[in-house]
């Protein structure tokens, strides 16, 4: 296993303990995205992972069509779902969505909040202004912590890069 894949495993590992022991000793002051602060170690370990190119685009393209169909469903009911109070998520529940969102945004190079918002969305934990907020910050953290995988495990840039 490269040494920066089982850094970023500790990494997630570490953040996973301390994210179960600060859950133990809150009561109900839970931060309501607590998965979110797992997502960008999971990302960095997507981002080592390349898929084959014959696999890349049709797992790419099933996700970003699910994420739309699962946004168009979420943008209609959304005055209906903004005027609801959040629901408070389950924090394992919480966390394991986004270990996967992360790593599943690192494995595709897909920033990760167009998985995060239609979810949290739908299962009522935000408004819609929150998710767009969430999500944006998810996006930075996980498209650089994926971008650092990538790097730590391509032998060298591509010869194009400069034209692009």
């Amino acid at each position: 296993m490269n040494a920066s894949i089982f850094a970023a495993a500790t990494a997630a590992l570490a953040l996973l303990l301390g994210a179960c022991s600060t859950q133990a000793s809150q009561s109900d002051d839970t931060p309501p995205l607590a998965g979110a602060r797992i997502g960008a170690p999971f990302s960095l370990i997507g981002g080592a992972v390349h898929l084959p190119s014959t696999w890349y685009q049709p797992v790419v393209g099933s996700l970003l069509l699910l994420a739309a169909f699962q946004m168009l469903r979420s943008a209609k009911s959304a005055p209906a779902l903004d005027a609801k109070a959040p629901r408070q998520p389950p924090f394992l529940f919480s966390l394991l969505t986004g270990g996967v969102i992360g790593l599943v945004s690192g494995v595709t190079g897909v920033g990760g909040g167009i998985f995060l918002a239609p979810l949290v969305l739908t299962l009522g934990w935000v408004h819609t202004r929150q998710a767009s907020a969430v999500s944006a910050a998810f996006n930075l953290l996980n498209s650089s912590a994926a971008l650092a995988g990538a790097w730590a495990t391509t032998p060298a840039l591509p010869s194009m890069l400069p034209v692009w």
